[in-house]
């Protein structure tokens, strides 16, 4: 799974990626994820070196615009492997074993416990006993083939990935166990959309949005549409041969995302990495036509915030069942390489002449190119080791993002793609984590981001906070004169907010809540004094902060109930009171009650049409916005 371009995926090589994307000759991209077509692939361009001569690569012979706008777009169908391709028992050379590795950055912490691309003397695979030849294997479907064709006993990829290879892999005979869960993507992945098309989530439906077969980001958008109360029936998918920009010459055929939604003006939105989401939208701001950017693209979403795009390790269950010690000796390798890289990145300064060595050996094997260290420091960032702490919460289930989940959720998604017909079981190896945590320094769980309350309050409070739609939206209305929310009336809100915030870690949940501004209105139209209607202003504002301070007392209360842990700092409450209302101009009749001087609701001067706006206007927003890392703790 190649999620990452020749220049990076990170927001800090954003100037660097928008200079290589605008040249008129740009460096070839490198290969990326499955393709779902029967052509066999080709191979990633090996990088110029001193004194090489760049390999050939040639464009896979099905590549062919069926769009006017020099696009090709492909069916969906369940994975199909190349004809010869047939199972047969892992082959071990001289004692070696094959091993895959990707283009993503917690396959850095593989390499770094190989010592290389073999095992060498004294590193951490060697000291466990192993002897591995890492290979890296971008295409998916060819990774699939050689792992059924038994040149590995291991397959990397996405939960989603797996997901779509189990129904070829179980039909010629092959289980598989999931052993190792490397990382989890944090910002690298991305959702891109026009803003002349798509404003707020609720816009996508009835929309286009590329997407690439059989790739990382097939789970996240159907979660993203989930979430906003759609499923995938309301999108219209356009699917694609890549990830990114490949190696090889398509003649002018768009056959990624993002060169599909700068040729074709009807596609709203499209799921791209980090590098193509700072070129389409001009720095990962709003795009403005120029060079390579969309006019109007801006980014809706990323794993920064969505915690679903998770790299796992799989195993064949026929080499597991005979080579379990040795299987296990690799997971910990994993873990120790994991936490020793990390080491030795905190300590680049002080450890320069082993960094540098380490960041040009990783860049060789996964760049080609053991100059392009900046792609491995981009890398390493774009992701989360899950190291020995996350792996005991994600397989144990003690983590809410957890396998069970995991693995529900992405066979769930494939099925409403139609790229999964039947359920295939899928187990993980239950390892005995006391023993896997011998030689370990670091077995805490993952921490979960925590937010400044003082700096999250001036965050969610700046004008540009407040005007930009969440990317995920729900509304939650409630009666007139209303200031709690019991679990039995609102039990559905609240199942669906602790659910879903586990899910998007990264965000901040701002519970905005509104008031009618009818009594203002019609106050102002009988004269009122500028004071009178401040009063009315600030008590609508503090009405408002009142309900959504209620409805978080509410959705925590529930969650304890539930017996759900949630991070109660993403939780924000802010009340805005008439401010952004969706119909601003309603009137409350009123007549002045004689008895009490006060003037009172008058049924009789009512309408429907108003009555339905002013039950609109009295609402609370669930509003899922990305954080920015200044207001982390």
């Amino acid at each position: 799974m190649n999620k990452f371009y020749d220049f990076g995926r990170l927001g800090f090589l954003a100037v660097l990626a928008l200079f290589f994307i605008a040249c008129a000759n740009p460096t070839p991209q490198q290969g990326n994820q499955p393709t779902g077509v029967p052509q066999q692939q080709a191979t990633p361009q090996q990088a110029v070196q001193p004194g090489n001569t760049p390999s050939v690569v040639r464009a896979p012979s099905g590549v062919k615009a069926n769009h006017p706008g020099g696009i090709e777009y492909l069916d969906s169908i369940p994975m199909k492997l190349h004809g010869g391709v047939t199972k047969a028992p892992v082959r071990i050379s001289n004692g070696v074993t094959k091993a895959p590795v990707i283009t993503w950055g917690a396959d850095e912490a593989t390499i770094f416990a190989n010592g290389g691309k073999t095992t060498q003397p004294g590193s951490i695979f060697a000291r466990e006993g192993l002897k591995l030849e890492l290979f890296r294997e971008d295409n998916f479907v060819r990774a699939v083939e050689r792992f059924l064709s038994g040149e590995t006993p291991y397959l990397r990829g996405t939960k989603d990935m797996i997901a779509s290879a189990q129904e070829v892999l179980s039909a010629n005979g092959i289980e598989v166990v999931e052993i190792y869960n490397h990382s989890r993507s944090y910002g690298g992945d991305t959702m891109v959309c026009r803003n002349t098309l798509v404003q707020k989530p609720s816009d996508l439906r009835g929309q286009y949005v590329g997407l690439q077969l059989y790739g990382p980001h097939m789970y996240f958008l159907q979660r993203i549409l989930k979430d906003n109360g759609m499923t995938l029936n309301d999108v219209k998918i356009r699917w694609l041969r890549e990830l990114t920009i490949p190696p090889y010459d398509t003649g002018d055929v768009a056959v990624d995302p993002m060169s599909a939604m700068q040729k074709d003006s009807t596609l709203a939105c499209a799921m791209v990495i980090s590098p193509d989401m700072v070129a389409l939208t001009s720095g990962g701001k709003v795009g403005t036509g120029a060079e390579s950017s969309v006019a109007g693209a801006y980014m809706l979403v990323s794993s920064k915030e969505a915690d679903v795009i998770y790299d796992v390790y799989v195993v064949r269950k026929d080499y597991l069942d005979a080579n379990r010690p040795e299987v296990q000796k690799f997971v910990h390798g994993l873990m120790v390489g994991a936490e020793e890289q990390v080491d030795l990145f905190n300590q680049a300064d002080v450890r320069a002449a082993e960094y540098q060595k380490f960041v040009r050996s990783a860049a060789l094997i996964l760049r080609d190119n053991e100059q392009l260290t900046a792609d491995i420091e981009g890398m390493y960032a774009d992701m989360k080791f899950q190291k020995y702490g996350g792996n005991v919460q994600f397989y144990s289930g003690e983590a809410p993002r957890n396998f069970g989940v995991l693995s529900k959720e992405a066979e769930e998604a494939l099925m409403g793609y139609g790229l999964v017909l039947r359920h295939i079981p899928l187990d993980h190896a239950m390892w005995d984590y006391a023993i896997l945590a011998v030689g370990l320094r670091d077995t805490s769980g993952v921490k979960v981001p925590r937010f400044d309350p003082v700096k999250v309050q001036q965050y969610v409070a700046e004008p540009s906070v407040q005007a930009r739609s969440g990317f995920i939206e729900f509304v939650v209305y409630f009666e007139a004169g209303e200031v709690d929310f019991s679990a039995e009336e609102y039990r559905v809100q609240l199942d669906a907010v602790i659910e879903m915030a586990p899910v998007y870690p990264g965000a901040i949940i701002n519970i905005v809540a509104y008031a009618d501004p009818g009594f203002f209105n019609e106050m102002k139209r009988r004269g009122a004094s500028p004071q009178e209607l401040q009063q009315i202003k600030t008590a609508a504002i503090n009405t408002s902060k009142k309900r959504a301070d209620a409805l978080e007392a509410a959705v925590l209360e529930h969650a304890r109930e539930r017996g759900v842990l949630i991070n109660e700092t993403q939780l924000v409450p802010t009340g805005r009171g008439f401010d952004g209302v969706p119909n601003p101009n309603t009137v409350t009749p009123i007549t002045l009650d004689a008895a009490s001087s006060q003037y009172v609701y008058d049924p009789n001067q009512d309408t429907p049409e108003m009555k339905a706006q002013r039950a609109d206007n009295r609402r609370l927003v669930f509003k899922f916005i990305p954080a920015v890392a200044e207001i982390q703790e």
